[in-house]
């Protein structure tokens, strides 16, 4: 059962932590103080709603402490094109300058990252940050040589509707008509010792996964990234989202022990960052499928 309290003493009777409740388990009329709702209690999913939004801080939810689980920040508007100009300047980096990433850059980052809203708290997303190049580099004869086999295994027409049964519809779309044409071309040049066609020689690496049966995580794992993305672009970083890299790590045993990786998890998705080797000097316009306005 979850516990609230609510310090009669100190609040004002605004009714703000019951208006903003998304399970509505505070009840409230005007003029009156805010009470828990008995039955429906049990379906707080503790985002902290109400606690946040509190003038007075009189609200208290099992064991969420105003001076450890919030930040107490100054609203500030930020004009409209000033964020859309931070957006459109953002592009996806894929080559970097021989740099390592600093450590505190790398928790920055991190630290975005946790802000990242979530379809149930608490977060599923976890991370591994893999902060050296030299690290990268013993991974990448083992994501080349899943690649090798795969190319393979879509030629077997057995193994190809196993993918795809496994993969799913939308996930072998993309392996179809967008993994396999190019590790078509990349597999044999990185065999030989060619360039590094899939961490495109990234000093770090940061690799989002969960709970393979935990609830909504790819979503969440997706819109962590974006914070990631966007976060990076902040400090001066470049970084870009790579699909290339999670299959071998969810399939393979070796880079799954390189990693740690939970036996429960699966690599949602993953960013390669670093300083960007160059610099662009303009944006490039963006237009969605469609747009109805009803």
């Amino acid at each position: 059962m979850v516990e609230m309290q609510i310090d009669n003493g100190t609040c004002t009777k605004c009714g703000f932590c019951a208006q903003v409740c998304p399970s509505r388990v505070i009840d409230w009329e005007k003029g009156q103080f805010p009470e828990k709702n008995q039955q429906r209690v049990k379906i707080c999913i503790h985002c902290g709603q109400c606690m946040a939004v509190c003038p007075h801080k009189s609200i208290q939810v099992d064991d969420l402490a105003y001076d450890r689980d919030f930040l107490d920040f100054t609203p500030e508007k930020l004009e409209f094109d000033t964020f859309f100009n931070f957006i459109a300047a953002r592009r996806s980096i894929r080559n970097f300058k021989d740099k390592p990433v600093p450590a505190d850059l790398l928790q920055n980052i991190v630290d975005a990252i946790a802000q990242a809203p979530m379809g149930f708290p608490p977060h599923k997303t976890a991370l591994t940050i893999i902060q050296n190049r030299a690290t990268i580099e013993q991974m990448i004869p083992l994501m080349v040589e899943f690649y090798g086999n795969m190319l393979k295994w879509m030629k077997n027409p057995i193994m190809r509707y196993l993918i795809k049964k496994d993969a799913g519809a939308e996930q072998f779309a993309t392996v179809k008509g967008h993994m396999i044409p190019i590790m078509e071309q990349r597999v044999p040049s990185m065999k030989s010792g060619g360039i590094d066609e899939i961490t495109r020689g990234a000093p770090a690496m940061i690799l989002f996964h969960a709970h393979r049966l935990a609830e909504h995580h790819t979503q969440d794992a997706y819109i962590a990234m974006t914070y990631g993305l966007l976060a990076a672009h902040s400090l001066g970083l470049g970084a870009t989202s790579i699909s290339l890299i999670p299959p071998p790590f969810n399939k393979t045993p070796e880079l799954q022990k390189m990693i740690k990786l939970p036996t429960d998890h699966e690599v949602v998705t993953a960013m390669i960052l670093g300083y960007p080797k160059y610099r662009y000097q303009r944006g490039i316009k963006r237009e969605l499928a469609s747009v109805k306005w009803l």
